[in-house]
C-alpha cells in the first residue's frame, strides 16, 4: 500500500518495479496528506480477504500477516482472531511495538531476529527441576479468552481436553476488549508445562478463538482465587 504521488516525488518506495516483479500486489491508496486513508484501504482489505476466504472453505482458517508496529491495527486483529482467523505481526528491529498490537497477535514475530536470521537456534540441555521451576510450571496465564461467565467453562474446557487436573483457577474480565483472561493453578507440575508447549504452538483452540498463554509470574494471593468446582 503506497502513494504513487509520493513516489513519483522521491519520498516513497524507490523499487516498486522489483517488489512486482517478486510478486507482491502494489495497491495505489492516495492519501491526500491523511494516514488514516492507508490504513481504512488495507483495514478494509484484509477483513474482504477473511471474509471471502472462509465463505469458500469453511474447514481451513484464512491467516493474515501485518508487518506494522502500529497499534491502530490491534481492534481489527481482535476482530479476526473472534472468528478464528489466524493473524501474524511483525515488526522491524528499530521499531516500537505498541504492546496491545502483540497481545492480539496470534504469533508477534521481529522481522531481523525471527525471519530474516539464518543463525540455528540454540537448544540448551535440560536443566534438573527446582522446586521454584516446578511452582512456576504449575501457574499458568491464559489470556484472550472469548468473554465467560464463570471461570468454569474454561477450567472444565481445559481438564476435559487435556486431562490435567485443575486445583485453582481465578478470572477476571476485559469488558472494552470482550475477553476474558484466567490464571490456572494446576496439580501437577508437567500439566503445565505440557499445556504451555500445546498452547505456544498454536493448538489450544476455546470457541474458535486460539488461546494465548504463559508462565505466570504474578500468582494471585489465596483471597482472590476461586475454587474452581
Amino acid at each position: 500500500y503506497f502513494d504513487y504521488q509520493k513516489h513519483s516525488a522521491g519520498t516513497g518506495p524507490q523499487d516498486c518495479s522489483g517488489l512486482d516483479l517478486s510478486g507482491f500486489d502494489l495497491v495505489n491508496t492516495p492519501t491526500r496528506n491523511s494516514k488514516e486513508t492507508l490504513d481504512k484501504k488495507l483495514i478494509a482489505d484484509v477483513l474482504t480477504f477473511a471474509w471471502d476466504c472462509t465463505a469458500r472453505n469453511t474447514e481451513q482458517k484464512p491467516c493474515v500477516v501485518l508487518i506494522t508496529s502500529d497499534g491502530d491495527y490491534a481492534y481489527t486483529l481482535a476482530k479476526l482472531r473472534d472468528r478464528g482467523v489466524m493473524n501474524i505481526v511483525m515488526y522491524g528491529k528499530d521499531c516500537s511495538v505498541a504492546q496491545i498490537l502483540v497481545e492480539n497477535a496470534d504469533v508477534s514475530l521481529s522481522f531481523e531476529r525471527d525471519v530474516l536470521s539464518e543463525q540455528p537456534v540454540a537448544i540448551s540441555p535440560a536443566k534438573p527441576a527446582t522446586e521454584e521451576t516446578s511452582s512456576r510450571s504449575t501457574h499458568l496465564f491464559f489470556k484472550s479468552i472469548p468473554e465467560l461467565e464463570h471461570v468454569n467453562e474454561f477450567v472444565q474446557f481445559i481438564e476435559r481436553e487435556y486431562n490435567a487436573p485443575v486445583q485453582r483457577a481465578y478470572m477476571f474480565r476485559i469488558p472494552d476488549r470482550f475477553c476474558s483472561c484466567v490464571h490456572i493453578q494446576f496439580t501437577n507440575t508437567n500439566d503445565g508445562a505440557r499445556i504451555l508447549n500445546v498452547a505456544r504452538s498454536g493448538r489450544i483452540s476455546f470457541r474458535g478463538r486460539n488461546i494465548i498463554a504463559d508462565f505466570d509470574t504474578k500468582i494471585p494471593t489465596e483471597h482472590s482465587i476461586s475454587r474452581a468446582s
